[in-house]
């Protein structure tokens, strides 16, 4: 396994562990679920900007010769 896909599996599995720890020390679920909100947005800033559409064409019209 490379490094790469054991820093994925380890954030992976870190995620329930630190939602389950939250609920704990919390007593209730607001403050998970404000967690997993925070999450959610974070990763969909740079999700709208990876996915507009785009052509590697028109990346390549000012750099042809």
């Amino acid at each position: 396994m490379s490094r790469a896909s054991w820093s994925a599996t380890s954030a992976c599995a870190l995620g329930p562990l630190l939602v389950g720890l939250l609920h704990d020390v919390s007593g209730g679920w607001t403050l998970p679920l404000l967690f997993l909100l925070a999450v959610a947005l974070a990763a969909a800033i740079p999700a709208t900007t990876l996915a507009r559409p785009a052509f590697v064409e028109d990346e390549l019209v000012g750099a042809a010769p």
